[in-house]
């Protein structure tokens, strides 16, 4: 399966990314370049990175019929001090709301996220990727 995206330069160094399926989304450089518009490049990652775990979290989730009413993932990333300043720690959060949630299948979907999330893998061999769950009780 390929995936495409096109980036267009708009100015300074803010750009425009679009991809095939026709989603579009702004990035910038800097909080300087061009205004404030979009997201800088590795917040963009951070993004992806929570966003493609979260959707495999939820899939399994819905699987086991577990009824949640919020979810949502922290995640921070540390950077290499020189070029290329790639993220050399990221700790990720995930966190379950509802009630009467199963500890137990919140865990093995939790594991299985790990395992099968294709930016977490992408990351693992340069990164040191910590991640940890949490329910709140309603």
């Amino acid at each position: 399966m390929s995936l495409e995206a096109r980036i267009f330069l708009l100015e300074g160094l803010a750009f425009e990314g679009s991809t095939s399926t026709g989603n579009v989304v702004m990035i910038n450089a800097s909080k300087g370049a061009a205004g404030n518009v979009g997201f800088r490049p590795m917040e963009l990652f951070l993004v992806s990175l929570g966003a493609c775990s979260g959707v495999s979290m939820i899939q399994i989730l819905q699987k086991k019929r577990i009824d949640i009413s919020g979810f949502w993932i922290n995640v921070k990333g540390e950077k290499a001090k020189t070029p290329p300043t790639i993220f050399t720690d990221i700790d990720m959060e995930y966190v379950v709301k509802g009630k009467n949630i199963p500890e137990k299948a919140v865990k093995s979907a939790f594991e299985l996220t790990k395992k099968t999330c294709s930016v977490i893998a992408m990351v693992k061999p340069t990164t040191n990727v910590t991640t940890r769950y949490r329910i709140i009780e309603e």
